[in-house]
């Protein structure tokens, strides 16, 4: 593009992947780029997967935003342009982004876990925005639909750039990310664990979980994929993982009190198929 103020970062195409594994969702995969916004002006940092398809970013003061954020960012001008337009994502974002969207005005559609599942709900539900944490972004709104991690950097960027003019003080100081952020309703949410189960037990282990829950009162079960189970002092997620031999498993809550109290929920659920010592170890 010719921009005089962007920095790229370990540009040398080597298929041995000497610097990093090729995924911006993992913090020991942009120090490269946390180096970079600690010791220059710069106040944003992206960093790409190996077919450019997921776009991750990260703030000035180095916070790697999660995929369900950046959906809100995405969202809250689309649906200005476009009142009560439909986003789809999967069931491992943040309840906050429901909270939002529907605060806004928007239709939403959760779906399971896939980049092709979310784009076939988008054609499905004619929706105009899709995303998942995993920060695949889907845009139907002046592009064709499909994830394109270069195309979602420049929207990025063009939101940074329009909060900028649009300051009604005529402040000249750049906006950052980190200020674009404040907008997304405060949760604690837990890293996306993963536990390795082998193949032929790992959807049986599922059905158990979901079938302990059920027999509980005061909970609510959403099962599209794995089983998501939402209390009133927050949620977690178990699900077997599409493409390995593991259990992914997400917590959020509105407290850190809370977060270790659905984490408890569930140890002692899955302690019924798993050692419960190492479950505790691999759920710090």
């Amino acid at each position: 593009m010719g921009w005089k103020n962007a920095q790229l970062l370990c540009a040398e195409v080597d298929g041995t992947f000497p610097n990093h594994e090729a995924d911006p969702t993992h913090i020991k995969n942009m120090q490269h780029v946390l180096h970079a916004l600690q010791t220059t002006d710069a106040t944003v940092g992206i960093g790409f997967d190996g077919d450019a398809d997921r776009m991750g970013a990260m703030t000035k003061e180095g916070e790697l935003v999660p995929g369900d954020k950046m959906i809100a960012l995405f969202a809250q001008p689309m649906i200005k342009e476009y009142p009560g337009m439909t986003v789809v994502y999967n069931v491992v974002c943040s309840e906050g982004l429901t909270e939002l969207l529907e605060k806004w005005g928007a239709k939403t559609v959760v779906t399971p876990v896939g980049h092709s599942i979310i784009e076939e709900s988008m054609q499905k539900n004619n929706a105009m925005l899709g995303g998942e944490t995993s920060c695949h972004f889907f845009f139907r709104d002046r592009h064709f639909g499909y994830d394109d991690g270069v195309y979602a950097m420049f929207r990025l960027i063009e939101l940074l750039v329009q909060s900028q003019k649009a300051k009604s003080d005529g402040a000249s100081a750049k906006t950052e990310l980190m200020e674009l952020l404040k907008v997304f309703p405060h949760k604690v949410t837990s890293p996306e664990y993963r536990i390795a189960c082998a193949e032929d037990i790992k959807h049986k282990v599922v059905e158990g979980v979901k079938d302990l829950f059920a027999q509980q009162k005061n909970v609510k079960l959403i099962t599209i994929d794995g089983v998501k189970v939402i209390t009133d002092y927050g949620w977690g997620l178990v699900r077997a993982s599409n493409t390995q031999p593991v259990l992914s498993i997400r917590f959020e809550a509105n407290t850190q009190e809370d977060l270790e109290h659905v984490k408890e929920d569930f140890i002692n659920v899955l302690a019924h198929f798993m050692d419960e010592k190492v479950l505790r170890e691999q759920l710090k």
